[in-house]
């Protein structure tokens, strides 16, 4: 039987050496009031002040050394913006000494944002620090997709990097038509290599 493909629909997706847009592997573990740049009664704040590489589903949290009062911990006491853009909405959640603020959105990536805790949160000062989000590799550059045989023939440009580590493999998996009446569906085929042209037996 035969089976129709359209090699025009293929998708690429590019596979990073080391760090996952979403997964994390920021520095965005807390930071100690024994370096002197917290203000009194705050103890903790995550991502660390300065951090870089920080997931984009983060959550933004403060731990204080005593227990917080929930109704004071609003927007105008706890926020969190992109630097030199608009406010982040999110919510905020306290339990206990730590207040959590969560954006209801994925942050966006290789973006500095400023988060800020006030007085009206019941600390001694205003507090404010920056951290920066992780950056994606961009999308690769689909040249060709061509259909010889049962083979599909890919070519295309990948990015050189996802932000911080060489891209060391692509993963290509073309997408079939719907089969003709009667005629069982083509499962896809994936291939995965480092080179700019792959090859994709899509038989059987």
């Amino acid at each position: 039987m035969s089976r129709i493909f359209d090699w025009r629909k293929v998708t690429l997706v590019a596979v990073a050496a080391l760090l996952s847009a979403c997964g994390g592997g920021g520095s965005s573990s807390s930071s100690s009031s024994s370096d002197g740049a917290l203000p009194l009664g705050l103890v903790s704040v995550s991502p660390l002040p300065g951090a870089t590489g920080v997931a984009l589903n983060a959550t933004i949290t403060v731990t204080a050394n005593t227990t917080l009062n929930a109704a004071a911990l609003t927007s105008a006491t706890f926020s969190l913006a992109a630097v030199g853009g608009g406010p982040v909405a999110g919510t905020i959640s306290v339990n206990g000494s730590t207040a959590t603020f969560t954006p209801i959105s994925t942050l966006a990536d290789t973006t500095q944002y400023i988060a800020t805790i006030t007085t009206g949160a019941g600390l001694a000062s205003d507090f404010s620090w920056t951290f920066t989000t992780v950056t994606v590799p961009g999308a690769p550059i689909i040249g060709t997709a061509t259909g010889i045989g049962s083979v599909v023939r890919v070519t295309f440009t990948p990015p050189a990097s996802n932000g911080g580590a060489a891209i060391i493999s692509n993963k290509v998996t073309p997408k079939p038509n719907p089969p003709a009446p009667n005629t069982p569906p083509t499962r896809p085929r994936t291939t995965t290599g480092a080179g700019k042209q792959q090859n994709i037996d899509v038989s059987g």
